[in-house]
């Protein structure tokens, strides 16, 4: 491994070369660097599932950042002498033979939306699904061959076999069978799919509103079409890699969903990205970094501002064009040889509905300015040395997971089936207008699949998957972000650290993983459900409710659940001792109120008593003076009367 003074921002010097060695890297000399593992710990890691293996023509290789040496080979290298010092030519360059490809003209961004300034109406509507129905109906008419001839839906006879190309335009479940409502440019027709067809019933459990899709089958009683079997556009087996007569020697890497300025971005793991893509790691991976000419990154690059609610409390930057700045100094130091392509996802700065154009440059002006950067729009077709690349955000994988639970399981372990649904519906947003998704009513559908890719890569899900479908690579490269609260609650574990590296040499798609020991519990969501698990408790416990706790922590599913429940229990235990003695006070504290009541009633009664015999005796004192009263005013009248009796006497005797 070389290290140069014209590589770009080289200014890491490794820790295994000796002083002398580390002060000529620093003043820009030519250095040998030992082949052994890389600088920091190397991690174990899980793979990510992989299903339906490829082809004999394609293979596919995982790996992480540890020594590809087994037991055996490792003592079998502590028994052989140490080599020799090698020298190294000046004129030797990891990245020699980058240099010698033009990679301007053999990258051509062949098909890209670019948002027009039309007003939308309801002919715009109209003008779109007019649009999807006669690109797919072609694709039919063009690529598959009808045992029963097709017939538009105003001509069907009766009683004859045949064949409909018609856009869905509802669907239901019945008891026994499936109603499709289908439509046409020349009328709408009920379908019957009775439950005792089970190819076609099973099929009809995968079909959405505005599908276009062939039917075939019988015109019955009543208008309405009884269904022998449902057809979807599909792709054909694709040859495209055996008819190039030209295979260059180049690799093409695919990354998805940094979210950048997120608390949850794993910083550590993508600068190990980097280092690798700058050729530091030299073959430790079994991958040469040094034929690398293309990174693919399939959106969401930022966290972004204000997507959900309350999403600053989960930002380690907060101002989005500074968020991009940080995208643009970790891309800077990837050299200028190897082109960037970057399609926008939800998180970033551009419109939510589906297609997306490029993210805004008043935002990304940092990234812009880059000159090995593409910035293009979401979904593209991208040709590569020839090699048809179609690079989407996929948003509507997870709109239909929300609407379908077969999906829902397919996005949590295995999103490249959905990839592969995708092809087959050929188009990358086959539902309109349900979930959380947002389609734009375009002049022309922009999404259906027209032209066959080699490569199909999306992102959006944050979890792994590859898998080769009838000559078409399905790569879904994972993220760069730990475990998030929405996917902890939907119960959907990432794969963060993941890069996929395309072959075109040998037609291989090799899975590699750059995940740092530093952040496995922050990309496990390990210490998210400790804070969630923690937060639960002292909410809980303070309810005194037990029963409540032991629910919830099995709802989380914690790595210490155990150890959780019994300070639960034991919190709960305290609390109810303490909430025991406190009613037991309380309860005291009454019987204390009773007894003063009881005195203090009694005192009042007493009281009344004590002011009754004061009654009683004003009372009698009051009628004792009425008694002296009276007996004044007798002897007053006796005096009086005596008086009287001496005058008259005295008035008598003269």
């Amino acid at each position: 491994m070389l290290f140069k003074k014209n590589m770009p921002n080289l200014n890491f010097i490794p820790n295994n070369i000796s002083d002398e060695q580390k002060t000529k890297a620093k003043q820009g000399e030519l250095i040998f660097i030992p082949s052994n593992p890389p600088y920091h710990t190397p991690v174990e890691t899980n793979p990510p599932n992989h299903s339906n293996p490829p082809p004999k023509t394609t293979t596919i290789t995982k790996t992480t950042l540890a020594t590809h040496q087994t037991t055996e080979s490792k003592q079998q290298h502590q028994q052989q002498p140490a080599p020799a010092p090698q020298t190294c030519a000046p004129t030797t360059n990891i990245f020699s033979n980058i240099f010698k490809i033009d990679t301007t003209q053999d990258i051509k961004v062949i098909q890209e939306f670019s948002k027009t300034g039309y007003a939308r109406t309801a002919s715009t509507f109209t003008s779109y699904f007019k649009s999807r129905y006669q690109k797919l109906s072609a694709i039919f008419k063009r690529e598959h061959v009808f045992d029963k001839p097709i017939c538009s839906i105003y001509n069907l006879v009766q009683n004859q076999p045949l064949t409909i190309i018609g856009i869905v335009y509802d669907i239901r479940k019945l008891p026994n069978s499936y109603r499709i409502t289908v439509e046409d440019l020349t009328g709408k027709i009920s379908i019957v799919v009775p439950a005792n067809n089970i190819n076609a019933f099973e099929k009809s459990k995968k079909i959405f509103a505005d599908m276009v899709l062939a039917f075939t089958g019988v015109l019955g009683g009543r208008n309405v079409f009884f269904c022998d079997d449902i057809i979807l556009p599909d792709i054909p087996l694709q040859n495209s890699y055996k008819q190039r007569t030209e295979k260059p020697d180049v690799s093409f890497v695919f990354i998805s969903d940094l979210h950048i300025g997120s608390k949850n971005f794993l910083k550590k793991s993508f600068q190990h990205f980097v280092d690798w893509v700058c050729g530091y790691y030299g073959g430790t991976l079994g991958v040469d970094a040094s034929k690398i000419t293309v990174i693919f990154v399939g959106g969401d690059l930022v966290s972004g501002i204000n997507i959900y609610k309350e999403q600053q409390n989960d930002l380690h930057i907060q101002d989005l064009k500074k968020q991009y700045d940080e995208v643009a100094r970790y891309f800077s130091k990837i050299p200028k040889t190897i082109k960037i392509i970057i399609i926008p996802g939800n998180h970033d700065a551009q419109r939510l509905p589906t297609p997306q154009p490029a993210i805004m440059k008043s935002f990304a002006t940092s990234l812009y300015d880059l000159k090995n950067v593409i910035m293009t729009s979401s979904p593209c077709l991208v040709s590569v040395f020839g090699v048809n690349v179609l690079l989407d955000h996929g948003v509507s994988t997870s709109v239909l997971a929300e609407i379908n639970s077969d999906f829902k399981s397919m996005l949590v372990s295995e999103p490249q089936k959905i990839g592969k649904y995708l092809l087959q519906a050929r188009h990358l947003y086959p539902i309109y207008g349900e979930a959380r998704g947002v389609l734009s009513p375009e002049l022309e559908d922009f999404l259906v699949i027209d032209k066959i890719p080699d490569i199909f890569a999306f992102g959006h899900v944050h979890s792994c998957g590859y898998m080769n479908y009838r000559g078409v690579h399905i790569i879904n490269p994972g993220c760069f972000e730990g475990m998030t609260d929405y996917e902890e609650r939907i119960g959907l574990t990432p794969n963060p650290g993941w890069a996929y590296v395309y072959d075109l040499a040998t037609d291989s798609v090799k899975a590699l993983c750059f995940l740092d020991d530093d952040e496995k519990d922050l990309a496990n969501g390990i210490n998210l459900r400790a804070a969630k698990e923690k937060k639960l408790i002292e909410e809980t416990t303070n309810k005194g409710n037990i029963n409540n706790i032991v629910a919830d922590l099995k709802i989380i599913g914690g790595a210490h659940t155990k150890d959780l429940l019994k300070i639960a229990t034991k919190c709960a235990c305290d609390e109810d001792n303490e909430e025991q003695n406190i009613t037991n006070n309380l309860k005291h504290t009454c019987d204390e109120d009773n007894e003063e009541q009881n005195i203090t009633n009694n005192l009042k009664h007493t009281c009344d008593e004590d002011n009754e015999e004061q009654n009683i005796t004003n009372n009698l004192k009051h009628t004792c003076d009425e008694d002296n009263e009276e007996q004044n005013i007798t002897k007053s009248i006796i005096t009086t009367t005596k008086k009287t009796k001496n005058n008259e006497e005295k008035a008598n005797g003269k």
